[in-house]
């Protein structure tokens, strides 16, 4: 039929699936969850793509599919928050990126209110204890 060596060594006999009217090259590679742009990083680049297809039917990995099931959605866009900011060889997000919990914030905010309206109750001229 023609020569393939323009493939990048990926070619072979088992890669090559051929019908009456396709030929498919079937490319097994261990991909990172989220990483729709294959460059070996879960970034903001991958969540550039999810965001340009996201709530479309018909895609596939690279326009940010990362769940398989042909629909680019609120699913998909989970398995990249899970894995961003992570390499190849980087398991675990990095620590640059973590954020507070909900619940952590929320206290926060109540200790805030709670040291706001006690600085108003103090009459003015009373020294802090």
């Amino acid at each position: 039929f023609g020569s393939f060596g323009g493939l990048g060594g990926y070619a072979s006999d088992e890669n090559l699936i051929y019908t009456d009217t396709t030929l498919t090259l079937q490319i097994d590679m261990d991909l990172l969850p989220g990483d729709a742009d294959l460059d070996t990083v879960t970034d903001v680049r991958d969540f550039n793509v999810w965001n340009t297809h996201k709530f479309t039917d018909g895609t596939d990995w690279t326009s940010g599919d990362f769940n398989g099931d042909g629909v680019t959605d609120v699913r998909d866009f989970n398995v990249w928050n899970t894995h961003k900011f992570t390499s190849a060889g980087n398991a675990a997000p990095m620590a640059a990126t973590e954020v507070p919990e909900p619940t952590t914030i929320l206290l926060m905010a109540w200790a805030a209110v709670g040291l706001a309206w006690r600085r108003r109750r103090r009459p003015v001229g009373q020294a802090v204890a």
